[in-house]
């Protein structure tokens, strides 16, 4: 009978110019080393399989490009007037609430005076936050 390394060495001439590889342990001091398998099957499938993926990931990307050409970039326009009607409208609100939590009536010169000084302070964080971000 042959020892275990042996017969891995056996079995490495023989598969030699194989087409896959698989893990084989050798037995000697339980480490374990890639061997050729004579498997010439698995590397066509294996092949075709990666071709198949790859033109299905390619479709999927050129099938989503236009759903968003046609479906998604056309609205954006509408979405941002939407989403700044939105921030406007809050802000407009939180402007409100902060005036009247003053104690503020409406109709009172001081809750227009309050509403056009919290209107500068904005714009000038805003301003100041702009010239923070650019270089």
């Amino acid at each position: 009978m042959l020892a275990t390394g042996d017969r891995v060495r056996h079995l490495v001439v023989e598969t030699a110019g194989a087409l896959s590889t698989v893990w084989w342990t050798t037995g000697n001091q339980g480490r374990a080393r890639m061997v050729p398998m004579a498997n010439r099957r698995f590397r066509p499938t294996a092949l075709r399989v990666y071709e198949e993926v790859n033109l299905a990931l390619w479709a999927a990307l050129i099938a989503m490009l236009i759903f968003f050409a046609f479906f998604i970039a056309p609205h954006i326009p509408q979405y941002q007037a939407d989403a700044e009607a939105t921030r406007l409208a809050d802000r407009e609100r939180q402007d409100t609430l902060y005036c009247k939590g003053w104690g503020l009536d409406q109709k009172s010169a001081n809750y227009t005076k309050c509403m056009s000084d919290l209107i500068e302070l904005r714009r000038s964080i805003e301003a100041q936050f702009s010239e923070d971000l650019l270089p």
